[in-house]
């Protein structure tokens, strides 16, 4: 219900909020829905797997580089950006 309500423009802050707060070991389940027929659900995903981070979640981006809507697309460039990009240490 939690990816479902992704869907609902009012509702779906909140559930991207709770999506990236529980996500590492759903990680999964979430990135099956970067198929969702909604490329609004679509952005939220990629979004949501841009914060979870890890591996999987990198896979998973990767794995949908072929996505047809622009802004979808580039959600997924920012997320992989942001997870793959090189720290800098501070001093």
């Amino acid at each position: 219900r939690l990816l479902d309500a992704l869907s609902d423009r009012e509702r779906s802050d909140a559930a991207l909020a709770y999506v990236v707060a529980l996500g590492q070991t759903h990680v999964r389940a979430i990135a099956a829905r970067l198929g969702d027929s909604d490329p609004f659900v679509r952005e939220q995903i990629a979004t949501a797997l841009g914060f979870i981070g890890g591996a999987e979640a990198i896979a998973a981006l990767k794995g949908a580089g072929g996505e047809s809507d622009p802004n979808v697309g580039k959600t997924i460039s920012l997320a992989l950006l942001r997870l793959t990009r090189t720290r800098v240490p501070t001093k």
